[in-house]
């Protein structure tokens, strides 16, 4: 194939991103909220782990059986999770600007993907692409947005092998999270829409990947009382007091208090935003005046980009999406498009983060406000708007690497090295030192609130159902009944931390919560070690190790 036949921003994009992956991946603020379960349960499955039974799992299966794939073949290790994550880095940024390519110009495609480069794979918070919060997510868009690049191509080419795929893949995202249950009715649409023959055929595959996820589980012994016992302990979270106050503050639950957020958040990029496009506008007619409003913009954008700029983005959709329902009437491709950002956003809805649970799909509903916006306006503004979208990457990717120069001391062992704040570094250095050199290979060590990422690099055995103690955790399983499980299987070792947990209203364990069962380990266990650098790293993690009594 001719070089020429390639995309030259789809060239650029592998770069920039391949670059960002060799810089960025593995270093991150914090490492031990979530990223310890992910790295921890592939290696218990390869183990004979079963996930809903032995393993308390609140995601579909995909991800950890295929994670365990990853340790069987390359080895239980940090860099087979950091390949993986490297792969669906690049095939995500493709996907982006692929899909964006179908309704905008290849310029403004390309500003899109070049910020989820920024946001995704420069993040170093726990949401991004290259080593999450939870591989399920990962995975899932990484299915998703795959589905629906193949689903754009069903109605154009005719050709019912795109809705096959497009069903197989959205089967798989389903497969490793449920939030994209909701994307599913899009796909039935189609598989209805298909006919008898192509539609029967459509749910064969798109049945494939969780029919074959669940029936290894059945295979292990995964029997169906622990998976409604799985679903009830979904529900009691869904339903926890915790879970609503965590949620209100991420986006997902709606509150009053945050509707005058939304707004001023709108007033200020919308400002900003208009701000260039009049710029634009002007430059024809007044060029001295279009370049004074566009530095005055690009000031004002510098100091009011953030993490939280495009709050009121799903809501906006909604709202724009209403207004224009006539055009999206005459425009079936970009209602489809409006229908499935909003479908896989759905946590979101209330209030998109980028930093947070938004970083998964901020693209998506990009594409689909842009798409809507340039029914309304000449197509020759959408280059001002891909500079737009350039300038906040470039503002986003300044505050990553002032993370990332933070973020940069090595937590290392055979299992692997990750890179986090020095403070932090030189704790868990010295935990996982002392773990692998005063206690026994078999010893269980059940680390609290979170600490897998501890047990996997120290090789050390956690506790398998109760392996954290979140708030929301106390409160849907209760103090009682998690002490009875301990006593039961008596772990030899606690470490306790004083991990803040203040997303979920309470902050610190044994000082805010989860008093009964603090008490129970101060009655039945003897503290051996301290472990502080709180002195030279103020704020820095601190542990306490803990025996349990002869």
């Amino acid at each position: 194939m001719n070089i020429k036949n390639f995309d030259k921003y789809l060239i650029i994009l592998w770069i920039l991103c391949g670059t960002a992956l060799l810089l960025y991946a593995g270093h991150y603020t914090e490492v031990l909220i979530d990223y310890g379960r992910e790295v921890y349960y592939p290696q218990r499955v390869l183990e004979g782990g079963v996930l809903y039974k032995d393993l308390l799992n609140i995601y579909g299966p995909f991800s950890y059986q295929f994670n365990a794939v990853l340790y069987k073949v390359f080895g239980i290790n940090l860099k087979s999770l950091y390949i993986s994550g490297g792969i669906c880095s690049m095939l995500l940024i493709s996907g982006i600007y692929l899909t964006a390519k179908h309704f905008l110009s290849d310029f403004l495609s390309f500003s899109l993907a070049f910020f989820a480069i920024i946001a995704g794979v420069m993040s170093p918070n726990i949401m991004n692409f290259t080593f999450p919060y939870s591989w399920a997510m990962l995975y899932g868009t990484t299915f998703f947005t795959f589905s629906f690049l193949f689903l754009l191509k069903y109605p154009d080419k005719c050709d019912v092998k795109y809705l096959y795929i497009s069903s197989l893949l959205a089967g798989g995202s389903i497969a490793s999270k449920y939030e994209f249950l909701a994307y599913s009715f899009v796909i039935l649409f189609f598989i209805v829409k298909a006919g008898r023959k192509h539609g029967f055929a459509a749910t064969g595959f798109f049945s494939v990947i969780p029919l074959v996820s669940f029936g290894i589980l059945f295979l292990q012994g995964l029997r169906i009382s622990d998976l409604v016992s799985a679903c009830l302990i979904l529900k009691a979270m869904a339903g926890s007091h915790t879970l609503k106050y965590f949620y209100t503050r991420t986006g997902a639950y709606f509150s009053q208090e945050s509707i005058p957020f939304l707004i001023s958040n709108f007033i200020q990029t919308a400002a900003a935003f208009g701000g260039l496009m009049l710029a634009a506008f002007l430059s024809g007619k007044n060029k001295i005046a279009a370049w004074l409003l566009a530095v005055c913009s690009l000031i004002y954008i510098f100091f009011k980009t953030s993490s939280f700029m495009l709050t009121f983005l799903p809501a906006l959709l909604v709202v724009f999406s209403v207004m224009s329902f006539r055009k999206l009437a005459e425009n079936k491709k970009i209602l489809l498009l409006v229908v499935t950002a909003l479908s896989v956003s759905l946590k979101s809805i209330f209030g998109l983060i980028f930093s947070g649970y938004g970083l998964y799909f901020v693209t998506f509903l990009l594409t689909a406000f842009f798409a809507l916006l340039f029914l309304y306006l000449p197509k020759k503004y959408q280059k001002t708007a891909g500079f737009y979208i350039l300038f906040v990457s470039c503002i986003v990717m300044s505050l990553y690497m002032v993370d990332r120069y933070h973020s940069n001391y090595e937590i290392k062992t055979s299992k692997g090295i990750i890179y986090t704040n020095p403070g932090d570094a030189k704790s868990i250095n010295e935990l996982t030192g002392y773990l692998q050199t005063r206690t026994k290979p078999e010893d269980t060590v059940v680390i609290f609130p979170e600490g897998m990422m501890i047990n996997f690099l120290a090789g050390r055995k956690g506790d398998d159902f109760y392996n954290s103690l979140l708030p929301l955790y106390v409160e849907v399983f209760k103090e009682d009944k998690i002490t009875e499980h301990f006593e039961r299987t008596k772990p030899e070792y606690f470490v306790l931390s004083n991990q803040s947990m203040k997303n979920y209203y309470f902050e610190y364990m044994c000082q805010d919560y989860a008093f009964f069962f603090c008490e129970y380990i101060q009655q039945n266990y003897t503290r051996e070690a301290t472990i502080d650098n709180s002195v030279k790293y103020p704020g820095t993690l601190r542990f306490l190790v803990y025996r349990r009594n002869k």
